[in-house]
């Protein structure tokens, strides 16, 4: 709903059939290192929190993202 910021010397790991839901204008960024891996099976889902199209803005990760859907209701500002 807000802004979250993964410093630099922390580690975000997002397990495979996870859903992120995002609302409007929020900012998701990482500084530090992530671990974004979905399996076929479990994929990890970003997505609206609402029914509402959510724009999303500095959303960006530093590793690689594997088996993940970003959803037709995000619109989003993204670097990888």
């Amino acid at each position: 709903t807000e802004r979250l910021l993964v410093p630099q010397g922390v580690t975000l790991t997002i397990k495979p059939g996870t859903i992120v839901k995002f609302k409007t204008d929020a900012h998701f960024r990482i500084e530090g290192n992530s671990i974004v891996k979905g399996t076929p099976d479990s994929m990890i889902v970003f997505t609206s929190a609402d029914d509402n199209v959510a724009t999303i803005s500095n959303f960006s990760f530093r590793s690689t993202v594997s088996y993940a859907i970003f959803d037709n209701k995000i619109s989003e500002d993204t670097s990888f």
